[in-house]
């Protein structure tokens, strides 16, 4: 393991910190909270912020554009999803993930705030989604955005209903995004690769997390094998567009994201894919400590500008 990310566990593990899954809901998105601001770099300046709401027929969806230094317009865009379990995170606590990533990109962000299990189980969380990057991409002119130079992605599981998205937005308006960026996702609600046998302790995401994440937000074990929750069982991934796939050592959902890269490959897809075998699942929202994270902003902000042509 690299050396940064041993510190940051052992850090952790000091302070008093649990498994998510022995907390209760509320308790573990306080953590959460708390984790993501001490472990992420001070908020860097982007050229303009804008908090927005996209309508849908469960309520208004609260979304944030970044508008990255350097970025023109209409400016190609990133529509960002964040992660955690489908139940913890939101715009806040990867608010500096994204000023980071608007600024490598030269381009607008936009960060999507879902609503959480397991107050609102499987499909809430697609249904917003899908309801947000719609009308992002509905409109694109009047949010100073190129409709034609727009990537969809997250991390973990938002990597997960980026995907969803993606295919889905898919059958009503194809090709609608240009490109999608996945970090460390999740991909398949069996959870029965090798690397969730491989990681079951010590990592702030361990199979355990991961099964305590999916009885949150699902409503039964049958629901695993519907391709809105497990999108690798879809029977139409050759609608999906270039990716960049971000995956890191010690996570237990290292395993499927390779074999979906395998899956998007053997359908003609171009797949760029990251490998950092010394990282942790989350790596990049602890930018403070572990330097690698930088490297890999770096590295998207690049491939979104080859992606997008720009």
């Amino acid at each position: 393991m690299d050396e940064s990310a041993r510190l940051l566990l052992e850090l952790f593990k000091s302070s008093g910190r649990r498994p998510y899954e022995e907390l209760a809901p509320a308790e573990a998105r306080e953590q959460q909270r708390l984790g993501a601001i001490g472990s992420q770099i001070d908020p860097p300046e982007v050229a303009a912020i804008e908090e927005r709401a996209a309508p849908s027929a469960f309520g208004p969806i609260p979304l944030r554009l970044y508008r990255g230094l350097g970025s023109t317009s209409p400016a190609p865009a990133f529509i960002f999803i964040h992660g955690g379990g489908w139940a913890l995170g939101s715009i806040a606590t990867h608010d500096p993930l994204c000023r980071a990533l608007a600024n490598a990109a030269a381009c607008t962000v936009v960060s999507i705030e879902y609503r959480l299990a397991p107050e609102h189980r499987f499909p809430a969380a697609v249904e917003d989604s899908l309801a947000a990057a719609d009308w992002i991409a509905d409109q694109a002119t009047t949010l100073g955005i190129d409709p034609a130079r727009i990537a969809i992605g997250g991390d973990s599981a938002g990597a997960n209903l980026a995907v969803v998205t993606a295919l889905a937005s898919h059958q009503t308006k194809p090709g609608r995004f240009a490109a999608q960026v996945l970090l460390y996702p999740a991909l398949d609600m069996r959870m029965g690769s090798a690397s969730h046998r491989r990681f079951t302790a010590d990592l702030l995401l361990t199979h355990g997390t991961m099964l305590w994440f999916r009885e949150l937000y699902l409503r039964d074990s049958s629901q695993q094998l519907d391709w809105r929750a497990s999108p690798c069982l879809s029977q139409h991934l050759e609608l999906l567009p270039p990716t960049l796939m971000i995956t890191a050592g010690y996570d237990p959902l290292c395993d499927e994201a390779y074999e979906f890269a395998a899956a998007l490959r053997s359908r003609d897809i171009a797949v760029a894919h990251s490998h950092f075998d010394g990282q942790m699942h989350g790596f990049m929202t602890a930018s403070k400590f572990i330097p690698e994270a930088q490297r890999a902003i770096a590295g998207i902000g690049e491939h979104l500008r080859q992606m997008l042509a720009y």
